[in-house]
């Protein structure tokens, strides 16, 4: 009577499970669309986050610019690399420089904050990312600078 298994029916056993598992690897991808736009949906709230109860009118922690080689370029000790295009759906009172700020209170402005509320805007932030032929958009919320992810 056998108690044990063999060293060729072990060997067998391994040689087909990297076999199986080589294959399933190939089959696989990563989510890069929801990925990256997690990361850039956390910029912004780390931008907004470092706003609030900052009264600094010249905080650049305040800002993101919504580029991908400027999200590259964020990750300082491990360069980040993004594999989604950007697009941003501007509302007419955005800058041209893609750049959004919020004051210390988590609104989002457009360009320098003022005291008077002429640079708040005043409409949703949508940018849109593509990833071969799929898109999602992260929202940011005019009044409440909230920014969410919406994929179809």
């Amino acid at each position: 009577m056998k108690n044990a298994f063999s060293l060729v029916e072990l060997i067998f056993a391994i040689a087909l499970i990297a076999i199986i598992s080589g294959i399933g690897f190939t089959y696989t991808k990563g989510n890069y669309l929801q990925r990256d736009g997690e990361f850039i949906l956390l910029k912004i709230k780390q931008a907004r986050f470092n706003a609030i109860g900052n009264d600094d009118e010249t905080n650049d922690k305040a800002c993101v610019t919504l580029t991908k080689n400027a999200f590259e370029n964020s990750v300082k000790q491990n360069p980040y690399s993004l594999h989604v295009n950007i697009k941003i759906k501007s509302p007419t009172d955005f800058n041209s420089e893609k750049k959004l700020c919020f004051d210390s209170l988590g609104r989002p402005y457009n360009g320098n904050i003022n005291s008077n509320l002429s640079n708040v805007i005043k409409n949703f932030v949508d940018v849109e990312l593509s990833y071969l032929k799929s898109k999602c958009t992260i929202r940011v919320h005019p009044l409440s600078g909230y920014g969410i992810i919406l994929c179809n």
